[in-house]
């Protein structure tokens, strides 16, 4: 099994505006996409209740910002998937394929699909990265900065949401994603480990809003830096390290097959410095 990523960039047809719920109708679009030769495989995703192989993000060129009430001025913007699944990336490589007209509705707004592009942000020569690619590449790091890219929120007990990135709602998601998606299954053990061995020292996090028409879901964004313990035995250091690599295809938290919980690591060096104070200690 081998997580994918894809992107398809987009360029409007209209001048419609942005759909409210924009990240709710990419994840409608995926869905459509995928009838085209797979109904019944879009019909049992769309049923599943727990975690999804693949999650839905709309992506806005570089310093552009749109809100509901805005009409559309931008060249183009792009619909980034990852699949954590091959059989159904085959599937919505099948349908992408006899999709003719390459046309698509997101709300009122219509747009050509220009380009489809298979891509790894952190490798960008290669196309994919297999769960065993990410384990048997991790190193046994202690300092892990990750970035959250959209709204992240993590449900708790089923009744509240959690806006904070405790180390054991990050790293827990991450290894429930990958246990349920890939055969090659990561010691358990590990979510006694993201409580008690990982610690959560610098950040720097804002809350956001994301619409989803009849409702709108708080999430917090921002950069996090977590140290793991010196205990830690090389192999478990190795495995958090690899579910840090794999956020990328994974996301974390709630709704991720609807834009929310988009994260990546970031590089060694861009973790935030001694002098970065988060916004609680600012006061904010």
């Amino acid at each position: 099994m081998i997580p994918q990523t894809v992107e398809l960039e987009l360029t409007p047809l209209d001048n419609n505006p942005l759909p409210v719920a924009l990240s709710y109708n990419s994840y409608a679009l995926f869905l459509n996409i995928l009838q085209n030769s797979a109904p019944e495989i879009a019909a049992r995703l769309h049923a599943i209740d727990g975690p999804k192989p693949f999650t839905t993000s709309v992506i806005f060129p570089p310093h552009q910002r749109t809100t509901s009430s805005t009409s559309m001025s931008m060249k183009y913007l792009s619909l980034r998937l990852a699949f954590l699944s091959d059989e159904i990336f085959a599937y919505f490589l099948k349908s992408a394929l006899e999709w003719s007209t390459r046309e698509l509705e997101l709300g009122p707004s219509r747009f050509q699909v220009k380009q489809v592009q298979l891509l790894d942000v952190k490798r960008p020569h290669k196309n994919f990265c297999s769960y065993e690619e990410l384990l048997s590449s991790a190193k046994a790091e202690h300092n892990i900065s990750l970035q959250f890219l959209s709204p992240t929120v993590f449900r708790s007990k089923g009744t509240r949401n959690t806006l904070f990135p405790q180390p054991e709602l990050v790293f827990g998601s991450l290894l429930n994603r990958w246990n349920t998606f890939s055969s090659l299954k990561l010691d358990t053990e590990l979510y006694q480990c993201f409580e008690s061995r990982i610690l959560l020292t610098r950040y720097r996090l804002q809350t956001a809003m994301l619409n989803f028409g009849t409702y709108q879901e708080a999430g917090f964004t921002g950069q996090c830096n977590y140290l793991l313990n010196n205990a830690l035995p090389e192999e478990q250091l190795r495995s958090i390290n690899a579910l840090a690599e794999f956020a990328l295809y994974s996301g974390v938290g709630a709704k991720t097959t609807m834009g929310m919980g988009q994260v990546r690591r970031k590089k060694s060096g861009s973790a935030l410095s001694n002098t970065t104070r988060s916004n609680s200690e600012k006061g904010g």
